[in-house]
């Protein structure tokens, strides 16, 4: 947005404009215009006069300028080994403080306020849709959500010797579906 600082003085002096007391290149005039504020312009501003009598400050403002949150690297999903350990996490950008609060199958999970979330020992419990949801000052977002499953432990492809066709055995601990598979032989994939 737009924003104009401005300080006037009763008689002809010569001002300059200060940001965290340092002065800003230009900014000569009795007013400071801001006609694309960004986070850049965040900070402390004062004006100084000085002429011939000598010099005076306005008091200081504070400029502050937050930016919403930005989501990079989305976690996503993954199917896991029986008692590997997950951390869950992603990166954002933008004004902190920030507010997380993380989510499995659409219930908010308990203390669960981190940038990180830590699931020590995958169990089929564990298996969901996740999904976190960060907020600041500006918004309120979530990262897309994504599914942890339980990884079939053992696929064996053998013939039945009553058909005489394939058939694909394996031990499925999980609670959710199996939505495909590979076949492999010998070490190559065959299907």
């Amino acid at each position: 947005g737009n924003v104009l600082l401005k300080a006037t003085v009763s008689d002809s002096a010569y001002c300059q404009w200060y940001l965290n007391d340092k002065p800003v290149s230009g900014a000569t005039k009795s007013e400071l215009k801001f006609p694309n504020l960004t986070v850049n312009n965040s900070g402390n501003y004062y004006c100084k006069f000085s002429n011939f009598y000598g010099a005076a400050a306005t008091n200081t403002i504070l400029v502050d300028v937050s930016s919403p949150p930005v989501i990079y690297n989305q976690p996503s999903g993954k199917d896991v080994k029986p008692g590997e350990n997950i951390t869950l996490d992603f990166d954002v950008s933008g004004s902190p403080p920030f507010s997380y609060i993380w989510y499995k199958d659409s219930i908010k999970i308990a203390d669960s306020d981190k940038p990180s979330y830590a699931l020590p020992s995958f169990i089929t419990d564990n298996e969901g849709t996740y999904y976190c949801e960060i907020g600041n000052v500006c918004d309120t977002i979530q990262t897309n959500s994504f599914i942890l499953s339980m990884a079939p432990q053992i696929c064996i492809v053998t013939v039945d010797s009553g058909t005489n066709h394939n058939m694909v055995v394996w031990n499925k601990n999980t609670s959710l579906n199996i939505h495909h598979y590979n076949v492999y032989r010998e070490g190559i994939a065959a299907g």
